[in-house]
């Protein structure tokens, strides 16, 4: 949950695929309503995954 408002992504996912999956905001409300940027999702060996999300144009 982030404060303030929402961000949104669509993609579609490789489930057997290793490789790192880049995601680019859709949209957003509240402080996100301009944000643009992306999110990042690597999948491990274990099943587990990593998401890391770099967005611009937010209020502060």
């Amino acid at each position: 949950m982030l404060p303030g408002g929402e961000v949104t992504f669509q993609t579609a996912l490789d489930l057997d695929s290793a490789a790192a999956v880049p995601v680019p905001v859709t949209g957003g409300s509240g402080c996100y309503r301009h944000a643009s940027g992306q999110l990042e999702i690597d999948f491990n060996d274990d099943g587990s995954s990593r998401w890391a999300l770099s967005l611009r144009g937010v209020c502060s």
